[in-house]
Parts: structure tokens; sequence; C-alpha cells
């Protein structure tokens, strides 16, 4: 097991269940903008791969899925110039030549064994239907890539695009793992295609659930942190502009992964990269980005006008994870965007042993305690804020009694 694969282990084995093993797998979906530009092929080649490039081996992804390839030749080129350009080998799954651009899949070949794709044709754009066995456990995932229709006023037809897409889950067995992401182009909660996917049926088990739930119209500024469209404030080339202000890419998932039993979701791990929340209305690279590191940012903006979505999953026999005995209400940090001397509050309810995990969006340990036995009642966590160098989003990962509480963490140095 590689490095990557041990930090993030740690994540659950302060739960002290010594029969499990746990393996946190990282999935991202990014709409890499019509790669390869067919009129400036050779630009795009020498001037966005060092961009795609440097966002990949950034985030090492596990498993990435992409939409807007142009072409069957934009699967191997991006393999071979972005994706097996780190300390990661990839393999691509089977590409489908479908109407207009296309769906494509890349996965770690020591994790994942690819099974199939099977498309689902709609009006426009095929919906990619990509299976994957995890070789560690033999889980079977599937995982749906879509671009549904652009623009206000085809509100109908990307409701239609999803009805098609919910044949396929609808009849899936209950408790199959099943995750779509992509560049929905959704505008609000009460979109056909949205409340299309989110609705459970009596009958079936093919719903979805997203994590980060927006009521009303997505595209003003007190959603900012959740905008990935568009990275740049002016259109430029085949760059839309207007800046950060739709919520336009997605990951969502099924009853069974967001279960704590085999193939799960971790709660917290959702994170639309480089998005701080500050850039509403602005290229996502204008001045200060808390959320990436300058370079990281500057990718962004020259690679897409999409950022990518990023969830993190644990595969394995999870059953040992209890839901939390206390709601993410009990626990308190404030001052909230955190800095130097925020305190974490939590409350008990029964005698506890307790320690914590103090994590950057990468998955690498800032901060950790010892286990420490709590009585009932309320409590400081010793959180260490000056480990932490650089503002951004971190993860605060309490444990105590084979429970586990998630919460994200906003911090300005």
């Amino acid at each position: 097991m590689n490095k990557q694969n041990l930090i993030l282990l740690t994540l659950l084995f302060t739960l002290n269940v010594s029969a499990q093993v746990n393996y946190h797998v990282k999935l991202m979906s990014w709409n890499v903008l019509n790669w390869p530009s067919v009129s400036n092929f050779l630009s795009d080649t020498t001037e966005r791969c060092p961009a795609y490039r440097t966002v990949v081996n950034f985030v090492k992804p596990d498993i990435l899925i992409t939409s807007e390839n142009t072409t069957s030749n934009s699967i191997p080129l991006f393999l071979n110039q972005v994706m097996n350009t780190g300390s990661y080998h990839y393999q691509a799954g089977t590409f489908i030549n479908g109407y207009d651009t296309d769906n494509g899949i890349f996965y770690r070949d020591s994790l994942f064994d690819f099974i199939s794709n099977q498309p689902i044709q709609t009006f426009l754009r095929d919906i990619n239907h990509f299976t994957l066995v995890f070789k560690l456990t033999g889980d079977t995932i599937h995982i749906f890539s879509c671009h549904l229709k652009a623009g206000q006023g085809y509100e109908p037809q990307r409701g239609s695009e999803i009805a098609k897409l919910r044949q396929v889950t609808n009849a899936f067995p209950a408790g199959t793992n099943f995750i779509i992401g992509g560049d929905f182009n959704i505008y609000e909660a009460a979109e056909p295609a949205y409340t299309g996917m989110l609705q459970d049926n009596p009958g079936d088990d093919g719903n979805f659930i997203d994590p980060i739930q927006l009521s009303g119209i997505w595209n003003y500024s007190g959603y900012a942190p959740y905008h990935t469209q568009s990275t740049h404030v002016n259109s430029t080339g085949t760059f839309a502009g207007g800046g950060m202000d739709d919520r336009f890419d997605m990951i969502l998932f099924s009853n069974a992964i967001a279960e704590p039993t085999g193939v799960y979701y971790l709660p917290g791990t959702y994170l639309n990269l480089g998005n701080d929340g500050n850039h509403f209305n602005r290229d996502i690279n204008f001045g200060t980005n808390t959320a990436v590191p300058i370079d990281v940012a500057n990718a962004l903006f020259n690679s897409s006008d999409h950022l990518p979505i990023i969830v993190t999953m644990s595969f394995g026999s999870t059953s040992g994870i209890k839901e939390a005995g206390f709601a993410f209400s009990d626990v308190n940090v404030f001052p909230d965007p955190v800095v130097e001397n925020s305190k974490v509050y939590f409350t008990l309810k029964e005698t506890s042993k307790v320690n914590y995990v103090l994590m950057d969006a990468l998955g690498r340990i800032m901060d950790s305690s010892s286990p420490y036995i709590y009585e009932p009642g309320g409590h400081f966590l010793p959180v260490d804020w000056n480990k932490l160098n650089n503002s951004g989003v971190y993860f605060l990962s309490i444990n105590y009694d084979n429970r586990l509480v998630i919460k994200k963490i906003i911090y300005f140095r």
C-alpha cells in the first residue's frame, strides 16, 4: 500500500475496531472543457496540459471521471500527458464515442478492475455507466458520468435525461453502490432534473442523495462556497465568463453509499476544489485564494471553466462504526471561520474515550491527540491551530467509542 493510502487510513484507525480494515478512495469529477480543442490542438497540448497536470498531481485522485471529451483521441492523450505523469499509475476505461462530447474515466489499476462502459442514450449527450470492482475488497461500484443540456429554458430536457438515468438505477437491487458526477447545468433545487434524482419511490432504491442540499435558486452570493462555474469573469476562447456564480457540477450517491457499511461516503469530504467562498463573480485566481496554493488556482483558471468536485469513500467492513451519538450542532467551533484562538466545544451523554485527527483537504495529518477519557457533559477539545501553516479547508475528525464525527473547518491565518 502506498504512503498516501496509509495516511488516509488514519481517519479510521483510532476507532479501535480491531477486526476491520478500511481503504479510503478519492473520486474526482471534472468537466475538462472541450478537450482537446479540434481547432487549437497544438495550443491545448502545450498550454492546458501543464495546467491539468498541476491539478491532478495536487489532488491525486484514485478515480477521475471527465466530461467534454471531444474525440476518441482525447482519452489516451489525457492518460499519457496528464494522468501518468505523477506518482500514481492509471488506466482508462473503454471510451464510447457518442453524439456531441463524451465522458471518460481514469482509475488506479492497482486498486480497481474495469468491468464495463454502458451508454445511456439521451436526446443530446450520452450518460455513461461505468462499472468498477475494488480489488482489495471485491466491492462493485457503478459510476455514472453526465453532461446535461445547458442553458435556461431547457429544464424539461434535463429532466428527461435524468428520467432515462432513473430507469437504470430503479432497476438495481436494493443496496447497490452507485454514484453520479458531472456537469448538470442545474440552476435551482426545484428543477425537474434535480428533483428527479432525489425522488424516493416506494418501489425502488434508485434515488440519489445530495450531500450538499441547497434550497431555492443557487446562483446568488449566499451560496458562494458551493459554486463551480465559471473560473473566468470574462469569456475568452471556449472559456465561459461570469465568474464563480453557478453550482453546475455535483456528485451524488445511492442510499447504500450513505450507510456506514461496505462502500461509504465519508461525511465532510465533499469538496469543490479551489472555491474558498471569496470569489463570487470573480476569476478563481483573483487576489488570494485560501483554498488552494496559487499555482493550483492558476491551473484551475487555465485548464477549464469548471471546478473539479471531490469526495472520499471508505471501502471495507465499516459496520463497526456507529452514527454519531450527538448531532453536529453539539460540536461547536467559535469563532467560526476558525482563527488561531478558536475553541472546539463538545458534549457527551456518557463517559467516553475521545481523540481527534485534524487533516487537510488531501488527507495529510496536521494535528492529532491521544485517546483521553471524558466524563458526561461539556468539554473543550485541545486542537492546536498553530500547526496549520496556511489558510484553507481542513477536516476535524472526532472519534469516540467507535463513533465518528467529521466537521469541515475553514481556517484563516
